[in-house]
């Protein structure tokens, strides 16, 4: 509170002697003090009768009210109320010492207008500038005089715009106590904080009950850190980690690990990933790791993480540095089978390779790329050993409306392996010939608002790869011979408010003996006004059948909004997808979404939640059913402690 506002405004007070209304200039501005009777008794002002004191923004009122001008004390009751930009405070009385700015406040109420707190008690002792001490009071972000949610407490000490500790806490909702916890802490700033955070509850018909209490650590602007115990009641005691640092902007990255000792499996569960990106003028540099000792770790402890339904988890690390037109690099991949399926040990690990690329340099008319690159195979079962490829590509471009452009390619592979079967040989070459050519170019016309653009093109691509059985190591390995030529075509529409559809179609004929026929054709589809769609699918012709195929379409009707899509590839997995979302009142939204696989006949996942949301707190429930699993989950929010989940 501004306290040293009020010591300037009532010093104006020495003036006055008669029962009036006055003004006095201050140091800092124009001040006001109104009262129905003033009065000067010695060093002591006094005034009664709805006292006013009002100067730059800041007013405080009373129906009556002393100060002493040698020692800065002020006791005001009757309805003591004091608002500043910062706060507004209620009370019945008040004993201030405006100098120390400390004193007492009795039934009283404080408002922190930033982070929208009220603190209340019968007695708020003031310790200091923003500090605060209740020997019994309550905490809440909710209107009323029985607000919705609040926080009773012994022992509260508050720093305004820091944070409030207190001890034998209760959390109570309309004034009836729901939960106890022997010490509690809230921040009461948005900036980090070092302290413990809410602490996490759950239960899962495979993993019991389960509760966590994370603790966070600002070690520095640039730097913190979050550690967390994990337990369950049917699987034990896990522990994680993550450290998070940003030192320049060309220098920043993550660290973390979880581990628990699963006492119902009799296995440990362990998780460690790591980001770091390093750029310094020409050098650059980063790391990406990702690794779980079990292969169910996701399914298991992290469902939902975009990286259980992978079939690899991959690590990489690469160093590069540039000079001119060449690139010099090193990396190193290594891959973690998720499939249960699969061994581990059939999976190539590239460690390491290392390469130089030559970019696009001009050598009169035409445009010369190569590169070199040498690689390590590692595993324990299968062909292994080291890769070298050369490739060298000389290409050109004509023509400023419709563009001609074709480039040539020309490569050899050679390989030294070990593993391979009895009889085979270990090193070879492989060499490759490549050409390609395509003329392109863009039309447009606008019909009103809208404006078409239309942009086709004529292709021919050409490749041959010597004929030699290779053991599959990684992606090119996979090249085969290719000789298609082929249409596409682009479409995009725009209007004021930007582009809303783009449509791309690729039609291709192959030539070789093996696939004379037209190849699958190729859509993509992007749509967005009132329907948003996305859409894209490979079409077989020749088998008439659809061979990889994805959507996602959403539309809203009101306060309903409707969402649908799919992912099907051809022998592998056919998976629907749908959700509602249903605002039914202006607080309360019903959610449901549902994971089908029609070759399981059962759905995947099914989802039912709803949420309800206030000006102070909100509620979330949330079921989950997964075939080996089922979850309910509460989330309760409330404004200004962050999220309790149960």
């Amino acid at each position: 509170m501004r306290l040293t506002a009020i010591a300037v405004l009532l010093t104006a007070l020495l003036a006055l002697a008669a029962p009036c209304a006055a003004e006095e200039p201050s140091a800092d501005g124009r001040t006001v003090i109104s009262a129905d009777v003033l009065e000067k008794r010695g060093r002591i002002i006094l005034g009664w009768g709805s006292v006013t004191v009002e100067s730059d923004g800041t007013t405080l009122k009373a129906g009556s009210l002393s100060y002493d001008t040698a020692t800065g004390e002020v006791v005001a009751a009757d309805g003591v109320s004091f608002e500043d930009e910062g706060a507004r405070v209620t009370a019945s009385k008040a004993h201030i010492n405006l100098r120390t700015e400390t004193g007492v406040l009795e039934e009283a109420e404080i408002l922190f207008k930033k982070e929208g707190y009220r603190v209340s008690g019968e007695r708020i002792e003031k310790t200091g500038p923003g500090l605060y001490r209740l020997d019994r009071g309550s905490l809440t972000t909710c209107p009323g005089p029985l607000p919705d949610w609040c926080v009773r407490a012994r022992d509260v000490e508050l720093a305004a715009g820091d944070k409030v500790t207190s001890r034998d806490a209760t959390f109570r909702v309309r004034g009836l106590p729901v939960l106890y916890t022997p010490y509690f802490r809230a921040s009461l700033d948005t900036e980090r904080k070092t302290g413990f955070l809410m602490p996490t509850l759950g239960y899962s018909d495979r993993k019991g009950f389960n509760m966590g209490l994370p603790f966070f650590w600002a070690i520095s602007e640039n730097r913190d850190a979050t550690f967390l115990v994990d337990a369950y009641t049917r699987r034990g005691v896990g522990f994680g980690a993550e450290y998070r640092y940003v030192e320049s902007p060309d220098i920043w990255g993550s660290a973390s690990f979880y581990h628990i000792r699963d006492t119902e499996l009799h296995r440990s569960f362990d998780k460690v990933t790591a980001e770091h990106t390093h750029r310094w003028k020409a050098l650059r540099g980063f790391l990406d790791i990702n690794y779980v000792t079990e292969k169910d770790f996701y399914r298991d402890y992290e469902p939902d993480n975009e990286d259980s339904s992978r079939r690899f988890l991959e690590s990489q690390a690469e160093a590069s540095v540039r000079a001119g037109h060449l690139k010099l690099f090193a990396d190193a991949r290594y891959l973690r089978e998720l499939d249960d399926n699969e061994d581990q040990g059939a999976v190539a690990q590239k460690l390491p390779e290392g390469g130089l690329f030559l970019s696009p340099l001009g050598l009169g008319p035409a445009v010369l790329t190569a590169e070199f690159t040498a690689a390590d195979f590692e595993r324990d079962v299968g062909a292994d050993g080291q890769r070298f490829d050369w490739r060298l590509a000389l290409g050109n471009s004509i023509g400023r409306g419709p563009t001609f452009s074709q480039e040539l390619a020309l490569g050899l592979t050679h390989y030294e392996l070990d593993g391979l079967p009895p009889g085979e040989e270990g090193s070879f070459s492989r060499s490759s010939l490549g050409y390609s050519a395509a003329v392109r170019t863009s039309l447009g016309r606008r019909f009103g608002e809208v404006e078409h653009i239309v942009m086709p093109a004529l292709f021919y691509a050409y490749r041959q790869m010597e004929d030699r059985a290779v053991p599959l190591l990684d992606f090119r390995e996979l090249a085969t011979d290719v000789s298609e030529a082929g249409v596409e075509l682009f479409n995009r529409l725009r209007d004021s408010r930007g582009e809303f559809l783009t449509l791309r179609v690729r039609q291709a004929y192959g030539f070789l003996a093996e696939d004379n026929d037209f190849k699958p054709l190729e859509l993509d589809l992007r749509f967005d006004r009132v329907l948003s769609l996305a859409l894209s699918l490979d079409y077989d012709w020749n088998a008439r059948r659809v061979e990889e195929s994805a959507s996602e379409a959403s539309v809203s009707f009101g306060r309903v909004r409707i969402g649908a899509g799919h992912t099907y590839e051809r022998g592998g997995v056919t998976m629907y997808r749908a959700n509602v979302a249903l605002e039914a009142t202006r607080s309360l939204t019903l959610t449901t979404a549902a994971w089908y696989n029609p070759e399981g006949g059962d759905l995947e996942r099914l989802r039912l939640g709803a949420v309800y949301r206030t000006s102070c707190w909100g509620l979330a429930v949330e079921f989950t059913r997964r075939p080996e699993e089922n979850i309910v989950f509460l989330r309760l929010s409330l404004k200004g402690l962050g999220d309790i989940s149960l």
